[in-house]
Order: C-alpha cells, then structure tokens, then sequence
C-alpha cells in the first residue's frame, strides 16, 4: 500500500489543517498522498492531482470530514474495492466513525494489516425513461418522493418479479443496512446492523395505517413503477438524481460490489449506536 487518497470537506477548516499534517506523515514514511487538484490547490495544499486518477490509483481512500463526504467519496469510487477510512469532523458520524485523536494509531493499523474491514452494501440503481436508463451506484438509500408541488402519489412496488403493492404517499425510500439509521429511520424504518444481507422498503407519510416498513432479501431485485401524473424526483444518497414522469421506473438491487470501510478499533456498532443516536436511554 503505497499510494494514499485524501478528500476533505473543504468548508471545514480542520480538515485542512489535518490534511495538511497526515500529507507531512504520510511522505515521512515514502507513502504518496493523492489529493484531488481542486482540494489541494484552494487550500494550500500543493498541486494535487485530477479527480479520476485519485480515486483510480490508491490504495486507501482516507475521508476527513462527515458522513455526506464518505458518501461522496464512495460514490467517486464506483466499483473499485478500496478500503475507505473515515474520519468524523462532522456532527453524526455514522459512517466515518474513527475520531481525530485515532487518525495516526488506526492509520498504523492498517498499513501494518491489523485492522478490521467490514464490507457495506451498496445498490445498483437505474432510472429508466422509457428505453433510457440513468444509472447510480448507492451506499445509504435511493429515495422517490415529491417535487415542488406538495401531492400524495402513486408508486407501484414489485419485489423479486413479485407485485407487492401499490403505495399512495409523500414518497419511498429503498435503503440499505448502513442506510437504515439515515432516512429510513426518520419515517419510522428498523435499524438494521450493516452486516446483515437485507433491503428496507419504507413509505414516507403513507395515506394508509397499514402501510408499514417492509424488510426483504438483500437478493430480491425491487421496482418502482411512478403510475400517476405528478412532478416526483428520485434521489441518490441525497447527491444526485433526477425527476421522474408517469410510466418511467426505478429499478434497484444489491451492487455485486460492496464498500471497504475500515472499522474502528475503538468501538463496536452498538457502542456507536448508543453514542450517536442515545440508542436505549431512559
């Protein structure tokens, strides 16, 4: 492991600065810091290198910032199996679950092979339009819910060629397990511990009492077929997407590539639970 990727929240200005000592300790060691152009140049940071070949070339994907900047990262990432190191400078941070202070002691771990890597789900999403397709690689959830106009809709929902249902509501969320404490969570999904092999399919305000989050195989392919005429968006990660028309489809399943997070030594994902979200207190 010899080249070394950095992202940074750049709003951040901690970030900076500890981007600016991991670059020192990482080339005191003849390690290469790769640092997208755009990053380092606005910040002092040298010249950096162009976007693709960052995330083409390392080894190790280091994230200072918040979980919306592991998510970002991820995503640049496509399918590559690069192990991700995030490190919380955010508010939640679920996801990036190595503190400040663990930077350097976590980092010697794993460049010495003694650190635990976990894999996370990722979705393959695609949009279809008619005969054309918008594809999307997503770690937390695919969402559809509505656009500036504030209607109830439609949303056809099949799982595994199977008609399940057809859900009248604000919106829908597809997550996954790392996903589940994120949206899923807030309309009232299950936490479900990321190494479990599952999908959650929640409805978001749904005009039923008995439409309830639905848990399914991680194998079951899902679509969502938009039956009516209202203006719908379908979010990726809540970083991209695009509107959605009567008829179009999203069609989502289980990447055959997951993520490599490395998981902290410190901590265990209840403990984080209990620390992040106050999971159990009376």
């Amino acid at each position: 492991m010899k080249k070394i990727g950095m992202m940074l929240k750049r709003s951040k200005p901690e970030a900076v600065t500890i981007a600016r000592e991991l670059i020192a300790w990482l080339e005191a060691r003849d390690l290469t810091p790769l640092i997208p152009e755009s990053d380092a140049k606005s910040n002092g940071l040298g010249e950096g290198y162009p976007l693709e070949q960052v995330f083409d070339e390392c080894e190790l994907m280091i994230v200072l910032g918040g979980d919306g900047t592991l998510l970002a990262a991820a995503r640049m990432l496509r399918g590559r199996q690069v192990p991700v190191l995030g490190v919380n400078l955010g508010s939640m941070g679920f996801l990036t679950e190595v503190r400040k202070e663990e930077l350097y002691p976590t980092l010697e771990l794993v460049l010495a092979g003694h650190v635990r890597i976990v894999e996370r789900i990722r979705l393959k999403v695609e949009v279809w339009e008619g005969q054309q397709v918008f594809s999307y690689v997503v770690l937390n959830d695919v969402v559809v819910t509505k656009s500036a106009i504030s209607r109830i809709f439609d949303l056809k929902i099949t799982v595994g060629g199977n008609f399940m249902n057809t859900t009248r509501a604000d919106g829908l969320i597809v997550s996954t397990p790392t996903g589940s404490t994120a949206y899923n969570l807030a309309v009232g999904g299950p936490i479900i511990h990321p190494a479990t092999k599952c999908l959650v399919i929640a409805p978001i305000n749904p005009h039923m009492l008995t439409n309830r989050p639905v848990v399914v195989p991680g194998h079951m392919k899902i679509e969502l077929e938009l039956t009516d005429e209202a203006e719908v968006f379908v979010t990726c990660d809540g970083q991209e997407g695009r509107p959605m028309h009567q008829g179009d489809r999203v069609i989502v399943e289980v990447c055959p590539q997951p993520l490599l997070v490395v998981k902290s030594p410190k901590r265990s994902y209840f403990e984080v639970l209990r620390q992040k979200l106050h999971y159990g207190e009376r």
